[in-house]
């Protein structure tokens, strides 16, 4: 297994950016990372490089 998230939760002002976001990327899998603007793509990468802490998870 090359990356594995588990349950990540994170919210600005109050408001829920990511919750219970889990998966798995496996040796030779491709992955994408798809959603509208605002959806928590780049706040997701953040937290997987940690340039910013989850909330949990």
């Amino acid at each position: 297994m090359i990356l594995s998230v588990h349950n990540i939760n994170k919210s600005f002002d109050g408001k829920d950016i990511l919750r219970d976001a889990s998966f798995h990327i496996e040796n030779n899998e491709k992955a994408a990372i798809v959603g509208i603007n605002g959806a928590g793509k780049t706040t997701l990468l953040k937290i997987i490089i940690g340039q910013l802490a989850a909330d949990s998870g």
